[in-house]
């Protein structure tokens, strides 16, 4: 008895330590989702007209704002400022709406590095928005990847440089990729490539990776090479890729829904149909076994 007494106290003591140091924020913060990071939804279309909408939207939970340096009007998410993004966003996560899964968070996406570094100089806008309680991202494609490319990517040490200033803060990492056919996937030059970056700039941020739907569905081996423990992918599409859906849904099930963030068109997210994987499942079972053995810790 005294044995097995030790070991559920033992167990339990894992399973705190795993809840504390393995769960990403971004779950504990939308505690609706259950650790399925598939589930949480985004909002992309962000303008003046849009931004009110999406902040009062319950079902929204993640808002991606791609922002560009106005030489006469600064900081731009289109027509909005980065400014005003911010002090709404601040605004709408009251500790109510916070405390029952309804704030948002936020996927900062730069298009330049001029753009990045007027937002962090003197640590002012970033800084004073990361000290909130709230998911905050720094994005970009900072890499070339597959694709008749036409666009460049932001330079990687200097994106990584000053994105090193807030060791907090997750920093979402992609290549410029176009839509190609015919089973292309990120190469093992990719992966390799994205590892130098981040190891020449000794990032020691929590990283996620944004990857095309048409080439993440033939890139598995690549994406297992990337991902360390507390890395996660976001699968982005553009509406007329062409994905291999069965490839891609295995892709996904295979890495795990707690590391794969999902972005897509919504007819796309139909086709996937992960809510009714057997991870799902799975997971629900084992998450029902943790609690049984928690409950009888405390009995006992």
């Amino acid at each position: 008895m005294i044995l097995m007494r030790e070991f559920l106290v033992f167990f339990s003591a894992i399973c705190f330590i795993s809840q504390v140091s393995s769960i990403a924020d971004i779950a504990k913060f939308f505690p609706q989702i259950s650790g399925n990071l598939t589930k949480v939804t985004w909002a992309n279309s962000i303008n003046t007209k849009t931004i009110d909408k999406i902040l009062k939207d319950d079902n929204i939970l993640m808002i991606k704002a791609e922002i560009e340096l106005d030489k006469k009007n600064g900081l731009l998410i289109n027509d909005l400022s980065l400014d005003e993004f911010l002090n709404k966003l601040k605004q709408s996560n009251t500790p109510e709406k916070v405390k029952v899964g309804q704030g948002k968070g936020a996927n900062l996406d730069f298009k330049s590095i001029d753009a990045l570094t007027e937002a962090t100089k003197d640590k002012g806008l970033i800084a004073n928005a990361a000290k909130e309680n709230y998911p905050l991202w720094l994005g970009a494609n900072i890499l070339k990847g597959p694709g008749n490319l036409t666009e460049d990517p932001l330079d990687s040490t200097k994106f990584l440089t000053n994105a090193q200033s807030f060791p907090d803060i997750v920093l979402s990492l992609g290549w410029v990729t176009t839509n190609i056919s015919g089973g292309y996937g990120y190469e093992n030059d990719d992966i390799k490539a994205m590892k130098k970056a981040i190891g020449d700039n000794h990032i020691k941020n929590t990283l996620n990776f944004h990857v095309r739907a048409s080439l993440a569905a033939n890139s598995n081996p690549q994406f297992k090479s990337l991902l360390q423990e507390t890395d996660t992918l976001t699968i982005f599409s553009g509406s007329d890729d062409t994905v291999d859906v069965k490839k891609l849904k295995a892709t996904i099930l295979d890495i795990g829904v707690d590391k794969v963030f999902l972005d897509v068109p919504n007819d796309l997210e139909e086709k996937l149909r992960l809510d009714l994987s057997k991870s799902g499942a799975t997971d629900i079972v084992i998450s029902l076994f943790n609690l049984a053995l928690c409950i009888l810790v405390v009995q006992i």
